[in-house]
């Protein structure tokens, strides 16, 4: 009679936290956990290169940056990262996070030290702009390779 009460005890006992399921879900929904931390750590450089991108956008052009217009390209190539969710892919984006932080560090530095680079306009330099053409065109591309594997799965059903 003591063995089925032990077994019970062991069954409640191997069941995981309902913590670990829900991160296990993120991590299933997120990538990997290495491609989950990624992106999270280029939120953050994303989230860390906005106030930047308006400090230079005021310092130099005396225009007020709360425009959200200088926000969308730092922040969508982010998101791109988080829905295509492939690490290769989010290396190589979040390289180029970092690439754009160095390049907008240099350019505060060179802003305080009153040799501020050239720009021809409020835009953001071209490599930024680069930046957020290839994010469109790869999530472009994305929905577009999905979009065409639901179509071949439902055809071939």
């Amino acid at each position: 009679m003591e063995e089925p009460a032990a077994e019970a005890q062991h069954d409640v006992a191997e069941k995981p936290p309902r913590w670990r399921a829900l991160a296990s879900c993120a991590v299933t929904l997120l990538g990997g956990r290495a491609t989950l931390i990624l992106n999270i750590l280029a939120l953050l450089v994303a989230a860390a290169m906005i106030p930047a991108r308006w400090y230079v956008v005021e310092e130099i052009f005396r225009m007020p940056a709360g425009d959200w217009a200088y926000v969308w390209p730092i922040i969508l190539p982010v998101a791109v990262m988080l829905i295509v969710r492939n690490r290769y892919f989010s290396y190589v984006f979040f390289s180029i996070y970092v690439v754009l932080a160095f390049s907008l560090g240099r350019e505060i530095w060179l802003i305080q030290i009153g040799q501020p680079g050239y720009y021809s306009g409020p835009a953001m330099g071209f490599s930024e702009v680069l930046f957020y053409v290839l994010s469109v065109i790869c999530l472009a591309s994305y929905l577009g390779l999905v979009a065409i594997r639901i179509l071949h799965h439902a055809w071939t059903r």
